[in-house]
Order: C-alpha cells, then sequence, then structure tokens
C-alpha cells in the first residue's frame, strides 16, 4: 500500500507574478473574489496597474461591491481563476473599496499554481446540445468542445430567435441549465446547476459566435454522469480514428 505524496503548489513570485497579473488584465480574465469570513464571492476583472510605487491594481466588480463590506478596508480575500494556459490559480490579498464599482488590491507576495490543468477539453460528434431558459425562452446551443469544467458552445449570429449573444453576455451567471447527449437512441440529460460566461469570439466569415461557458456548481451524480459521457465520446472516437 502506498501513501499518497502531498501536493507542493507551484509558486508565482516577483517578475514572473507582475507578468502574469498583466496578461490577467490584457485578457480581461474573470477572477472569482471570495471571503469566507463575510460569506462574499463576486465576479471581477483587472482593469489597470498602479504605476506610483503602491504596488496594487484595481479591478471592476461585476455586479457592483457588496455594500456589507463598506467602504472601510476590506479583510483578506481569496482569489482564483483559470489563466490563458488552461492552469487554475488562486492567492490571498487584501484590498480597499474604491468609486464606481471598483477595488484596489494590494499586490499578493505569491500567487499558487494548481498541480493539474483545468479539466482537458474533448472535441465531441454533433448533436450535443447546451440548454438554458431566459425570459421565458428557451435556448438550445450546439457544443463543439466539452470538459467536467466547461463547454464551449457557437451558435449563428443572425436569427428569427433574440440571438444567444445578447443573453449570454461576458460574465453572465446562468442558473439551471443542462447538457443533451442523444445516446443509444434516447438523450441523457446532465442538470448543470449554475455556470457563468468566461470568454466569448466572433467568427463573422461564417457568421457564427462561440462562447465558453464554465460549470461552478454540479451535483455529485450528475458529475459521475458526465465523466461517463465524455468517456463514451473519447471512446467513440478512437474507435472510429
Amino acid at each position: 500500500m502506498t501513501s499518497e505524496i502531498p501536493h507542493i503548489p507551484e509558486t508565482i513570485l516577483g517578475e514572473e507574478l507582475l507578468r502574469l497579473i498583466r496578461e490577467l488584465e490584457h485578457d480581461r480574465t474573470l477572477i472569482r473574489i471570495s471571503s469566507s469570513a463575510d460569506h462574499y464571492e463576486q465576479l471581477a476583472t483587472i482593469v489597470g496597474i498602479e504605476d506610483t510605487g503602491e504596488c496594487c491594481f484595481r479591478m471592476e466588480v461585476r455586479n457592483g461591491f457588496d455594500l456589507r463590506l463598506g467602504e472601510r478596508e476590506i479583510g483578506r480575500l481569496e482569489f482564483t481563476f483559470t489563466a490563458r494556459d488552461g492552469f487554475r490559480y488562486r492567492f490571498n490579498t487584501s484590498g480597499i473599496c474604491a468609486d464606481k464599482g471598483e477595488i484596489r488590491v494590494n499586490f499578493p507576495e505569491v500567487i499558487e499554481k494548481q498541480e493539474r490543468r483545468d479539466h482537458l477539453r474533448v472535441k465531441i460528434p454533433p448533436g450535443i446540445m447546451f440548454c438554458f431558459e431566459e425570459n421565458n425562452r428557451q435556448y438550445m446551443l450546439n457544443v463543439l468542445n466539452l470538459s467536467r469544467g466547461g463547454v464551449f458552445v457557437e451558435f449563428p449570429l443572425q436569427g428569427k430567435q433574440l440571438p444567444a449573444s445578447a443573453v449570454l453576455k461576458y460574465g453572465k451567471t446562468i442558473r439551471n441549465s443542462h447538457l443533451l447527449f442523444p445516446v443509444g437512441g434516447k438523450n441523457t440529460r446532465v442538470r448543470v446547476r449554475k455556470a457563468f460566461v468566461i470568454r466569448s469570439s466572433e467568427n463573422t466569415r461564417m457568421e457564427k459566435q462561440g462562447i465558453a461557458i464554465q460549470f461552478t456548481d454540479i451535483g455529485e451524480k450528475e458529475m459521475t454522469v458526465l465523466k461517463e459521457m465524455i468517456s463514451e465520446i473519447q471512446r467513440t472516437i478512437f474507435r472510429h480514428g
């Protein structure tokens, strides 16, 4: 019997830390802010880095800053995000509430890199759909890439229905959606309690738009079914080369 070796996170320091912060600013990467003490969670993006020697950066909070935290100095907050390399990162630091939906955040001493790459995506055969309802309208979007952590969907820029791009804005939270898998002559449904839009891109030549959606709340049984569906897709792709 072997014992599991505990993971020691890789730490990002100094110039590499600054480079990563600048990358987050450039990519407008969504960062989740949470405070266990205040039961607070919010999404934000870095909108500026102070060059006055104060070693801090400004963040735009998606839905305004939680007024329960007031305008006092904020305690330690946890920040988590997925960078362009596909890995997840986290850091802890403090911040000060600022004007117009922004906060000023002190540079962390270190940023920790997760042990494994965020869930790898697999290209899938046509027919799998990501479905959700918004304002009494049902949307069914073609899934191009799928992983345990999310999907990449595509849809026409024009159509009779209200374009999904008008609903799935950057940073949008999607509740009670589901994935639909046409497998073995029947549709298998996997419910996703909560997800949010982390990226969008347009292909004007093909008149299509793609949106990346990250799952943030999915039940244990649903995750088991999702893993089984992904494994079956991988087996099918392997069999057919």
